[in-house]
């Protein structure tokens, strides 16, 4: 049994978002493209990107919030989330790939008053595997270029864990400002090769955060 899918538009530079159609919890999104003929070239590499769905209970058609939110610069918890746990970078062939890189854009939608969060609210996204960085790192941003330290062989998988953080100052910006919320996080990811015309270099997928329940924001 497959997880319900709608197909809004994605955020930043590939896609821009639609927030009136994300009225429930969160959801599986799937980006929808034209079926083309991919171009490839002898010895280079067609890699594909998937951001894994949140966790869900079958039996109850209810997201499960498995992804713990950690306090910006922690390893303390904050709250739980309905939060994708990794994406996943496979290598279609028919050449190795060597320090494969991509991009993720976030966004984040207030669930209770259907709006984007202020300029001043971040989630921070970053990796707990030592050989994948996301630059800029602990920085105020919703963009990352993220860079695996390896090469893929050609019909190899790369699974990268996703970590979250909110909720601390970065000078006069703030990481979490808006995690006394319910809100949702729109998540795209890119991973580049040279291959043409293909449509599996981009997965959108959405989060949904729970947040403190807080009436004032937590520094």
């Amino acid at each position: 049994m497959q997880t319900p899918e709608i197909t809004p538009a994605g955020p930043a530079r590939r896609t821009v978002l639609g927030a009136a159609a994300w009225g429930g919890a969160a959801v599986s999104v799937a980006a929808a493209a034209p079926a083309l003929a991919a171009s490839t070239t002898p010895g280079l590499a067609d890699l594909s990107i998937e951001i894994l769905d949140p966790t869900m209970d079958f039996a109850t058609w209810q997201y499960v919030e498995d992804q713990p939110v950690y306090t910006y610069g922690t390893n303390t918890v904050r709250f739980m989330a309905a939060a994708p746990a990794a994406m996943v970078v496979t290598n279609n062939g028919p050449g190795a790939a060597v320090n494969p890189t991509g991009t993720l854009d976030t966004v984040m939608w207030n669930y209770d008053y259907d709006a984007q969060s202020t300029s001043l609210n971040y989630t921070l996204v970053s990796s707990t595997d030592p050989q994948v960085s996301f630059t800029p790192y602990r920085r105020p941003t919703r963009t990352w270029t993220w860079t695996y330290a390896g090469t893929l062989a050609p019909g190899e998988s790369l699974t990268i864990p996703l970590r979250y953080e909110v909720g601390s100052a970065l000078g006069q910006l703030m990481t979490g400002a808006f995690s006394q919320y319910r809100y949702n996080l729109f998540m795209s990811a890119t991973v580049t090769d040279l291959v043409t015309g293909d449509t599996n270099d981009l997965s959108e997928k959405v989060g949904y955060f729970d947040g403190t329940h807080n009436l004032l924001p937590e520094y």
